[in-house]
């Protein structure tokens, strides 16, 4: 019996706006299990009708390394890429085509079946870009969409690596330019706004999740029609390491201010002085970072139509 496809729901919206911390309380419900992030929707897409059986050894590969975030997630199956790896060897197995839609919903009843829990919630935060597709899937999911203020958006975004081993970390500065940052958050904009046209969705901004944690699940829980439980976890700090307060650069607050309509260039006049120096330091290095993140998005990408459509979409 194929799980029921009106019990699958998404989480997408802005990176670093609190889709970790909704996802990991979600999941302490008894009726639910939130999982992520899968990307199936996104950068791991194949654009095809039916997945065979080269198709779907791909995902696996892909799905061997999955991200970085929450790697002690269904730990006691081997994680979530495990879970995902195991599902899609028994598809393999049978030989047979697939469309997407079947292979998520395989993938969502391996989870339920695991936790043994009705409700599925899926996180990819950059599924708010694809969600056209969900939709022509999943007519009607329901969507929560995360939401935060530029600033803050850029100075986590920045600095996502800093917890991390030192040979991740050195990779997320290479992915970083303030110029990439702000085109990145301008598209979430776009796509956002797009989103919160559509019925059955439901905006959070991480403001709200700072400083009135239990009323934002009060109102998840509603939105997605469960009872209410009190399953709130504490909201760590996923990008900063310590206590120390990192603050934008100068660089980071010009591209900023360029790119996002609405956005203040602040700046002492010290900085004001130093500024063009600066930019121009700043657009040097712009050509190296776009080969980098080039290189880096075709090895994890399903397929590199996937990564220059996307660079077109930021860019246009």
């Amino acid at each position: 019996m194929q799980f029921p496809e009106n019990n699958i729901h998404f989480i997408v919206g802005m990176s670093r706006a609190g889709t970790n911390w909704l996802m990991l309380s979600l999941n302490n419900h008894t009726r639910v299990v939130s999982f992520g992030e899968t990307s199936f929707w996104g950068s791991f897409f194949l654009n095809k009708a039916e997945y065979d059986t080269n198709d779907l050894i791909l995902l696996k590969e892909k799905y061997k390394n999955l991200g970085y975030s929450t790697p002690h997630l269904f730990k006691q199956y081997g994680g979530t890429g495990q879970v995902i790896g195991n599902v899609l060897d028994i598809l393999i197995e049978t030989g047979k085509e697939y469309a997407p839609k079947d292979v998520f919903l395989e993938l969502a009843s391996a989870f339920a079946s695991l936790e043994n829990k009705p409700i599925v919630i899926e996180k990819t935060p950059h599924h708010v870009n694809h969600l056209a597709r969900i939709r022509q899937n999943f007519p009607n999911s329901k969507v929560i969409i995360h939401k935060r203020e530029a600033k803050a958006f850029m100075l986590s975004y920045k600095h996502q690596g800093d917890r991390m081993e030192d040979k991740i970390k050195r990779k997320f500065k290479k992915l970083y330019h303030p110029l990439g940052c702000a085109l990145v958050y301008k598209k979430y904009l776009r796509s956002i706004k797009l989103a919160n046209k559509l019925e059955n969705t439901l905006l959070i901004d991480t403001y709200e999740i700072d400083i009135e944690p239990d009323e934002v699940l009060k109102k998840v829980l509603s939105f997605i029609e469960v009872p209410f439980e009190n399953i709130s976890l504490p909201k760590a700090n996923s990008s900063f390491s310590g206590d120390f307060q990192k603050s934008l650069a100068v660089d980071d607050l010009f591209w900023l201010w360029m790119v996002v309509e609405g956005q203040k260039l602040d700046l002492k006049a010290s900085q004001l002085f130093l500024l063009p120096f600066i930019v121009l330091f700043s657009t040097f290095k712009i050509p190296f970072w776009i080969l980098f993140t080039i290189s880096h998005m075709s090895k994890h990408a399903a397929d590199k139509k996937s990564v220059s459509k996307y660079l077109y979409n930021l860019l246009k």
